[in-house]
């Protein structure tokens, strides 16, 4: 993939909340903290143009650039700092049971909090979270998403079938194939793929959803069931 405006654009959106947040990783000296942005920022590059180029049935470009963002901050940290897999873990299930496949001097709840504030401290990503998911046109356009990417070979996208609910009031997305999991595995670190899986739930925080999932591919599930249901108002009359 070419490191062209799209992606240079991300990394730029991005920076700053990333930067901020490294404080969730214990990393409170600003001139440690630009240190290691400028080293993220090499590997960003780096990641990029590994990536297969994206296609017309690829879709979801902007997670994958958002997860080659938090890899490459990810592995630019102290290499002390990072996680390892123990007793030769293959998959890492989103659940507290992967605290137990994994040691290092931060928890997988760190890791996720960094990348879910990082991403949704952002002011851009806030108003584009705020969108109904349960409107027509939303569910057009995941509809056609779906079928597009039943067509793609780009190992980096994704394969997903997209189920409305007849009520209108929830919806199931399943997912066959994971760009994400995919790059984590390339880059040698599958490990932290839970921190960006459990992204899914913080990205709802701020939309008419409610989020659920049983399983994920990178926990060894046959496919990550993402299921969404619609939020009921609570406010009193």
């Amino acid at each position: 993939m070419k490191y062209g405006m799209i992606q240079q654009g991300m990394w730029m959106l991005f920076q700053s909340s990333f930067r901020k947040q490294l404080s969730i990783l214990h990393i409170t000296d600003e001139k440690a903290k630009k240190e290691i942005m400028i080293a993220a920022h090499h590997k960003y590059r780096e990641i990029i143009l590994m990536i297969e180029p994206f296609g017309k049935e690829d879709v979801l470009l902007a997670n994958i650039l958002s997860a080659s963002a938090f890899a490459a901050i990810y592995l630019s940290l102290p290499a002390e700092h990072r996680l390892v897999p123990v007793k030769n873990a293959a998959a890492f299930p989103e659940t507290e049971a992967c605290e137990t496949l994994v040691s290092g001097k931060y928890t997988m709840k760190e890791l996720s909090d960094f990348y879910e504030y990082s991403m949704n401290g952002n002011f851009v990503m806030k108003q584009y979270l705020k969108r109904s998911c349960f409107s027509k046109r939303y569910w057009q356009t995941q509809k056609r998403q779906a079928e597009k990417s039943q067509k793609s070979t780009n190992p980096y996208s994704w394969k997903y079938s997209f189920y409305p609910g007849k009520s209108g009031q929830h919806f199931d997305a399943l997912f066959s194939h994971c760009g994400i999991w995919y790059l984590m595995q390339k880059l040698g670190i599958p490990e932290v793929t839970p921190a960006m899986c459990r992204y899914d739930y913080g990205m709802t925080k701020y939309s008419d959803a409610v989020f659920t999932r049983k399983g994920t591919l990178a926990g060894g599930a046959e496919l990550c069931d993402c299921h969404y249901d619609k939020k009921q108002n609570t406010s009193s009359t």
